[in-house]
């Protein structure tokens, strides 16, 4: 089974030239701040995790995650019925790594990106949704703090019951 996320990050400066009197349903949009259409894994940008965040003493990553991550479960493969458009596509399977008996693939940009103000777009196709599968694009406080301290914007969490998507919509 296969995840694919195809994730335009397109971050636009929103300009707030004007005071609180700026027009709402046409906003100024600024220059474009960063853009990945992901032809490539730009190790400029994104750092793969490895691991089930045990080694940093967050084991299950904060949230009881049953994966190990791995750069093996992340590739770039063309987007089905959109010629020349490629895609990250993170891949869940049902193997034993590190003593975990799921892998999948998790990518950020830690030290590489950050963004104070600005509108951010995230394109991702989300799978079938299985028990235990649980898509989702966040972004994380820059802050030195470890997570939850540092804080968290959650743009998409799916969940595979209705209702832990109806909680976790953003």
């Amino acid at each position: 089974m296969k995840t694919m996320i195809r994730t335009s990050l397109a971050l636009c400066g929103l300009l707030l030239t004007q005071p609180a009197s700026a027009d709402v349903s046409n906003p100024q949009i600024g220059n474009l701040l960063f853009e990945d259409n992901f032809n490539s894994l730009n190790s400029n940008n994104w750092t793969p995790n490895e691991g089930d965040g045990c080694a940093i003493g967050l084991c299950g990553w904060g949230n009881q995650e049953l994966q190990w991550y791995s750069s093996n479960n992340l590739s770039i493969e063309d987007v089905p019925g959109e010629p020349g458009n490629k895609a990250l596509v993170f891949q869940a399977r049902n193997d034993n790594i590190g003593g975990r008996a799921f892998s999948s693939g998790k990518i950020d940009s830690q030290h590489k990106l950050a963004v104070q103000y600005g509108m951010i777009e995230v394109r991702m196709r989300v799978p079938d949704l299985a028990t235990g599968l649980w898509p989702a694009a966040w972004m994380l406080g820059t802050s030195t703090a470890s997570w939850p301290a540092k804080g968290e914007i959650d743009m998409i969490e799916m969940g595979h019951r209705a209702q832990a998507r109806a909680d976790s919509g953003h």
